[in-house]
């Protein structure tokens, strides 16, 4: 990771500098999806290249251990370089690694995952078991989030091939490291097939009407986002549509187009935002058609969805995570299970039938009344939820010891920046048998597991998990087991 106090290198000291072209061969990939050349021993970051490919070079950047460069052209490619499904690669930041063969992206998720318990968690020669990958690395995503601009970026193939599309409109994903820019998408191919026919019909429909889309410059225009949330095991399909205001016959003939030309769509939402950061704050919820929320089931249990809540974003690859994890942890009848950072409650809802009792806390508080929601539509009797900050309500964890029961087992699955310090300290403290550690950062959860070993706690399981192909994420799975 970059320092940005770290001193630029001098010429002196390093083999290259600013604007040198050098050819290099990529040696292999890196954490967040940047690949590795070396010069001797310094190395050389790049993005969008592939193991094995031989390089031009050109050295943006020196730091006193590493420089960053990119490919003025590719020589030789590496022999797990492919050549990239969709048309917008490289230009769109959806996806990072299409162009690598979903076998080396498995193989180098898999090591980042040792390479972070080695080097940051001090483990030596942890066993890490094989990454469980999927079966079609394309069309998985149960939720897309697109973005109207107003300032279209320009791609290569549009310049090529001289294709004309209009300036001023674009539906989208922001170029990677632009928030002003945007690249039109005519298809996105990790979402289902059926996204990509409300895509463009939604886009056809807008820019043929005259509708204008939001200016982040101006702060003007009608259309802010369109987001769509699919239910892939339950076949159920909701469309957001985020404006700045209320358009009631804009919305009724929007949804005469959804109910005649893709009635699979169940639900149309239109939320407001008139606000000039991109999150929406609140400011209205209309349900133009259906019941306003998504339906979704992962292991037998089902899952009501708001416009607004959090899910796992690959269904089918969430069953296989936590039934994994399940299984790992060996869950008993007898178990009382807490879970640390529920969310709408999704892994204690569908570990309650495995164990006597679940006790879940969550910050957001929709997320909370989600979570009960879930349970109460479930019929789980045996799982409750509270609104709270973990690190700053340890006293009502010592509060549900008293009052459910000492946790036979703990189950934490936090946000990318992991646990804080004290949470890390205080979890040995309830002497639960186990620890399931679920993580989309094992960075950060190698600086966690390093704290939670130090207070007798053994890592008897390690697997990684592949839920988003073509990108750089990990989730990955760890037990830990206390000592006798």
């Amino acid at each position: 990771m970059e320092n940005p106090n770290e001193p630029e290198a001098t010429l002196k000291e390093k083999p290259v500098k600013k604007g040198d072209m050098v050819t290099l061969t990529i040696d292999s990939i890196g954490f967040e999806g940047k690949s590795i050349a070396r010069i001797n021993d310094f190395v050389v970051f790049l993005p969008m290249a592939a193991p094995g490919d031989l390089v031009e070079v050109e050295i943006t950047k020196v730091k006193s251990s590493y420089a960053e460069g990119w490919i003025k052209s590719l020589l030789k490619p590496g022999p797990s370089r492919i050549k990239p499904v969709c048309s917008h690669f490289g230009e769109c930041g959806g996806c990072k690694w299409q162009h690598i063969s979903y076998e080396t992206q498995l193989k180098a998720k898999h090591q980042q995952v040792i390479d972070a318990l080695v080097r940051v968690g001090g483990f030596e020669n942890p066993q890490v078991l094989p990454i469980i990958g999927v079966g079609n690395p394309f069309n998985y995503r149960n939720k897309m989030d697109f973005t109207f601009s107003d300032s279209r970026w320009l791609t290569s193939s549009e310049i090529k091939n001289g294709i004309e599309k209009p300036e001023g409109f674009a539906l989208g994903l922001h170029v990677p490291g632009r928030y002003d820019k945007l690249v039109d998408l005519d298809a996105c191919h990790i979402q289902p097939e059926t996204g990509n026919r409300i895509l463009n019909l939604v886009k056809s429909f807008c820019f043929e009407n005259g509708v204008l889309p939001y200016s982040s410059k101006s702060h003007t225009g009608f259309l802010r986002s369109l987001i769509l949330r699919f239910g892939i095991n339950t076949g159920d399909l909701m469309v957001i549509l985020v404006t700045t205001y209320e358009d009631s016959e804009f919305n009724r003939k929007l949804a005469d187009l959804f109910k005649h030309d893709i009635p699979e769509i169940k639900s149309f939402v239109n939320i407001l935002h008139s606000g000039k950061g991109p999150v929406p704050k609140g400011e209205g919820e209309i349900t133009v058609f259906g019941s306003g929320v998504l339906t979704e089931k992962l292991l037998g249990v089902e899952f009501i969805i708001h416009p607004n809540s959090f899910f796992q974003t690959n269904s089918l690859q969430a069953e296989v995570l936590f039934a994994t994890a399940f299984e790992a942890a060996n869950l008993k009848e007898t178990d009382i299970l807490f879970d640390l950072f529920c969310g709408p409650g999704t892994i204690g809802l569908m570990a309650a039938n495995r164990v006597k009792k679940v006790a879940g806390i969550e910050l957001i508080p929709e997320a909370v009344e989600n979570a009960i929601e879930n349970a109460r539509a479930n019929g789980i009797n045996n799982a409750s939820f509270v609104q709270g900050d973990i690190g700053k309500s340890l006293d009502l964890l010592k509060q549900w010891e008293e009052n459910i029961g000492k946790p036979d087992i703990i189950v934490v699955d936090p946000p990318r920046a992991g646990l804080t310090e004290e949470t890390a300290r205080f979890l040995p403290q309830f002497g639960a048998d186990r620890i399931l550690y679920i993580s989309c950062n094992p960075m950060t959860q190698a600086r966690d597991l390093k704290i939670i070993a130090s207070f007798n706690y053994d890592l008897t399981y390690i697997r990684p998990v592949d839920m988003f192909p073509h990108t750089y994420h990990i989730e990955n799975i760890v037990v830990l087991k206390k000592r006798s």
